[in-house]
């Protein structure tokens, strides 16, 4: 009824939407025309920002559900184009009826199908999270860069820059995770004792100092760069992000950790944005499960490929500079990889 992908362009060369991808997976992407706000580091202030990457998925099925994965905006198509034209939402209606030619009749029954279909949204786009947020000033006890970052290799400018620091009570080394805005909603820790039963620990200190968890899978550690790349590759430690900008791999593309193996829903809605998505998982049995997981999740939404490591090697922690670049540039397509292992079982 509704032409989702005519709608867009006609929206893209009216200059009513500012950038815009491709069908993927029977959605396609626009940057989201409400207002967002990202943290000034420098200022510890929110500044009002438009997305210049498209991050609102609208459905190209009936009832033409939309949603932005940066700020929660969703509904039916028409609330969407009564927001990109500035119009109330009737008059979006009869808009899109004119463009489209259909009768109040098939508005009706469009709406129904919203109706029912409502009880499937949370699942469709997850239920809205609330977290736990903490001040600036929360991570003042842990910024102490410890003995162990720097025997790890990694400089003091980039523990800096990543503000990777100690926790004493835990005696952990730690990186705050953020949240897609900047604000602090918790702690990555790497137990500095081998002995400790818990290497990786994803948590956050109550107002009486008892340790509580929180949800990793909510969120991601990404390189920090000053323009965002096309390609990511994605590994499980949060300490592997640091070592690839250390050691050039950012120049090609971000580094994102998925904090574990096991990639989630949330996870996947932020790496879909990519034109290509580099599977950098540990070489080991977790991390192949983890790898089997992201093309299923992933596969029909963006081109994948993965990285394969030098014999020995278990992750991208464990590369040197010339291991890291090599084995990014002489990645492996899923595509052909999966083409050669159906030709070798045929044969």
């Amino acid at each position: 009824m509704i032409d989702i992908e005519d709608l867009v362009e006609y929206l893209y060369k009216e200059g009513k939407i500012r950038r815009h991808r491709g069908v993927r997976g029977r959605n396609i992407q626009i940057t989201c025309p409400r207002i967002h706000y990202k943290l000034n580091k420098r200022t510890g202030e929110y500044e009002e920002h438009l997305e210049n990457r498209p991050s609102l998925g609208i459905s190209l099925d009936e009832p033409y559900l939309f949603h932005c994965f940066s700020c929660g905006f969703r509904g039916t198509i028409e609330f969407l184009v009564a927001e990109l034209l500035d119009i109330d939402v009737m008059e979006a209606v009869r808009w899109l009826s004119n463009r489209y030619e259909f009768d109040e009749n098939s508005y009706r029954k469009l709406n129904e199908k919203a109706i029912a279909r409502i009880k499937d949204y949370e699942e469709l786009f997850g239920e809205k999270v609330v977290f736990k947020e903490y001040p600036e000033s929360y991570f003042l006890p842990f910024r102490q860069i410890h003995r162990y970052t720097l025997d790890r290799g990694l400089s003091e400018d980039i523990a800096r820059k990543y503000e990777i620091g100690f926790d004493k009570w835990q005696r952990r080394i730690v990186m705050p995770i953020r949240s897609d805005w900047g604000t602090i909603v918790g702690l990555y820790g790497r137990a500095i004792d081998e002995e400790n039963e818990a290497k990786y620990l994803y948590y956050n200190y109550t107002d009486e100092m008892q340790i509580e968890g929180f949800d990793k899978s909510l969120f991601i550690i990404r390189s920090k760069g000053e323009d965002k790349k096309d390609i990511a590759v994605v590994v499980e430690s949060g300490l592997d992000v640091p070592w690839a900008d250390q050691n050039g791999l950012t120049e090609y593309a971000d580094v994102i950790s998925i904090l574990g193996s096991k990639i989630s829903p949330t996870q996947a809605s932020k790496l879909s944005r990519y034109k290509e998505i580099v599977i950098g998982l540990d070489n080991d049995f977790s991390g192949e499960q983890g790898k089997k997981l992201m093309i299923k999740m992933l596969g029909n939404i963006t081109r994948l490929s993965f990285l394969q490591y030098p014999k020995g090697v278990k992750d991208l922690g464990e590369c040197d500079k010339d291991q890291m670049i090599k084995a990014f540039k002489e990645r492996k397509s899923v595509l052909q990889e999966s083409i050669k292992n159906l030709q070798i079982k045929v044969d």
